[in-house]
């Protein structure tokens, strides 16, 4: 495994010195990728710095715990510690694993309260919304606050959005200053009802943009998928991965309590005239030839997904132009595949989440146009998911 020599930051390199003694704190720059790796018995996490040679810098961000997750800002990285922890992490893009700040997201007049962030969406540098999956509100937050005090400026109320007052708010955007909220309105894990999305001026005191401009009753747009799972916005185009509802069976027995509800796909939305249409559809009960829909990266005319199959097996897929999805690599169908996401010159990166060697492999098209593996990154935990610079 190619590691480099990891610096350490202290207190002194606000003077301009590096202190190379003091192992408390390593660091790295994002210069390449950054990838968010778990153990396999889910007992802890990591963050690890892919440089432009394709090397890796580990024990960036170890913690005790593996529902982790993370969002890019226009210099800054935000790790953010879900259910359980309920906080997020920031660093500067230069110096990842120099903490600069740690807030909860959880109301502090809430005993107890398990706010579960999904996402931090910047819309400026000094500010963002943090996207609270288990609460009915957005958080709008000051991205340079000194204290957790001043960390809070306002909410957006999205509880209208659901019967039940928490619309499960799971992935967002910003674009032309809207911000974009995918909503799963799950009822007890059961897509049982549309799934939306909803829109929220930021240049406008976050007023409620409205997406069915031919309907009164709400502002909300009805997707066409259900149990929306993640985003990709290139240019003007929204692509919404939905996953539909996994299979609930009992811990003990295994016994299927409830089907696979085949009601998910990928959707393309055009945000400047509000056209949606249905790209992959995940099929139904009798017939499901890509499995649920699990994720959805596009460069150029090429869309790639993964689909899952069940727990530890997905296979991944490429829909050129207007041809039908086809299998992507088959030595790596049915593996456990976390993420197949391009970069910004159009490389494909798979993670691979194999616990006796677990890698990520970087895909470029060849002289033939077609995808070859080129490097692989190698990392000690699990490749769980990725951003890059």
């Amino acid at each position: 495994m190619n590691k480099l020599l990891i610096t350490s930051l202290s207190a002194s390199l606000l003077s301009g010195c590096i202190d190379l003694d003091n192992d408390d704190s390593r660091t790295a720059p994002l210069e390449n990728a950054v990838i968010i790796t778990v153990n396999s018995d889910f007992s802890s996490s990591d963050l690890v710095a892919v440089n432009n040679e394709y090397e890796s810098y580990e024990t960036l961000t170890p913690q005790a715990f593996s529902d982790v997750v993370f969002s890019k800002g226009e210099s800054s990285l935000y790790v953010i510690n879900r259910s359980g922890q309920n906080n997020i992490i920031k660093y500067d893009q230069e110096f990842m694993g120099y903490i600069e700040w740690q807030y909860s997201t959880n109301n502090p007049d809430i005993a107890n309260q398990e706010s579960n962030p999904y996402q931090i969406i910047e819309k400026s540098e000094e500010s963002a919304f943090v996207l609270r999956y288990n609460t009915g509100e957005i958080w709008e937050v000051d991205t340079t606050a000194e204290s957790d005090v001043d960390f809070k400026i306002a909410e957006i109320d999205l509880s209208v959005f659901d019967a039940d007052g928490t619309p499960d708010m799971v992935a967002g955007t910003i674009y032309n200053g809207i911000l974009y909220v995918a909503l799963q309105r799950l009822t007890s894990y059961n897509a049982d009802q549309a799934s939306y999305l909803v829109a929220f001026d930021t240049n406008n005191n976050n007023t409620a943009f409205d997406l069915s401009p031919n309907d009164d009753s709400t502002t909300a747009m009805e997707l066409s998928v259900r149990n929306p799972k993640e985003l990709e916005i290139i240019g003007n185009e929204l692509y919404i991965a939905a996953v539909g509802r996994y299979a609930v069976s009992d811990w003990n027995t295994g016994e299927v309590l409830e089907e696979i509800q085949y009601v998910g796909g990928i959707e393309k939305i055009n945000l400047d005239t509000l056209e949606s249409e249905v790209l992959v559809d995940d099929g139904d009960q009798d017939s499901h030839p890509y499995g649920q829909v699990y994720s959805v990266s596009v460069f150029d005319k090429d869309l790639v997904f993964t689909g899952y199959n069940f727990w530890g097996s997905l296979n991944t897929y490429i829909q050129s132009g207007n041809n039908a999805p086809v299998t992507f690599d088959e030595n790596i169908n049915g593996l456990d595949i976390r993420f197949a996401k391009f970069d910004a010159v159009g490389q494909l990166w798979v993670g691979i989440g194999d616990a006796a060697n677990p890698r990520t492999l970087v895909y470029t098209k060849n002289e033939s146009d077609e995808y070859e593996i080129s490097q692989t990154v190698l990392t000690t935990l699990l490749p769980n998911s990725i951003l890059f610079k």
